[in-house]
């Protein structure tokens, strides 16, 4: 063989291996075929597998967390009713008595503080709780990828459309 002829022969792959050729198309064919079947190789269902256990921690980590903020919230409420009842007191009080205008400020101030305060916790929940309805979604979807034989609609989820 001349030196040309063998470095033809050297840069074909087919060659060698002559089924290298249809291993592309052939897969793609037999993958596509098992999905019309409901059906996917066991690495692609793995990896779906691990990403919704992923998604399902970071919810139940959202959810802790909403509810630490809920219970925060519910506090903050408390102390602003307190904090509230103080004032009135105090005001009543003043009416009957010379108070410091001073303390009078003090109060209203923190009566500031507190619903700013509670105003901030309100809008963390709801981020929370926005980001837990992504989360469930997101959890929902790849729950029905991973499981396309089932033809029932999925149940209804806790996020108010």
């Amino acid at each position: 063989m001349t030196p040309v002829a063998r470095s033809i022969d050297d840069s074909c792959e087919w060659a060698e291996n002559p089924c290298s050729i249809l291993a592309g198309p052939v897969k793609r064919f037999l993958l596509r075929l098992l999905a019309a079947f409901g059906l996917a190789p066991a690495r692609t269902v793995a990896a779906q597998v691990r990403t919704i256990e992923e998604l399902k921690a970071a919810l139940l980590a959202w959810k802790m967390k909403a509810g630490e903020a809920s219970a925060r919230a519910k506090q903050l409420e408390a102390e602003l009713r307190e904090q509230k009842k103080i004032v009135q007191r105090t005001m009543r009080a003043a009416g009957n008595s010379q108070v410091p205008n001073a303390a009078l400020d003090k109060m209203a101030e923190q009566l500031a503080a507190a619903d700013r305060e509670l105003a901030i916790a309100r809008d963390y929940l709801m981020a929370i709780e926005v980001k837990l309805d992504i989360l469930e979604g997101a959890a929902n979807v790849l729950d029905l990828r991973t499981r396309p034989h089932q033809l029932q609609p999925p149940a209804e989820t806790s996020a108010s459309v």
